[in-house]
């Protein structure tokens, strides 16, 4: 178990993950923010299942963040 764990990634735009207390599976709050190439319309969306505890994902112009309460661990080894 990891009590915190960064990175960064480029993929039309900036992205940024932090995760705290991160074990094989799951992890207690994860955390990511994004600064895109292009701008896009406001979007917010509540989620709760499909793997995780609570969720939320806002965006607007140019900036998002998604946010999971113990959720699954997102796939950065794949990257």
């Amino acid at each position: 178990m990891k009590l915190f764990e960064y990175k960064t990634r480029d993929d039309w735009g900036k992205d940024y993950y932090i995760s705290f207390l991160k074990g094989k599976k799951y992890t207690a709050l994860q955390v990511s923010f994004s600064f895109c190439e292009t701008a896009g319309y406001p979007y917010f969306q509540v989620q709760m299942g499909m793997g995780k505890l609570f969720g939320f994902f806002a965006y607007a112009w140019r900036f998002g963040i998604d946010v999971d309460l113990m959720g699954r661990t997102w796939g950065w080894d794949n990257d």
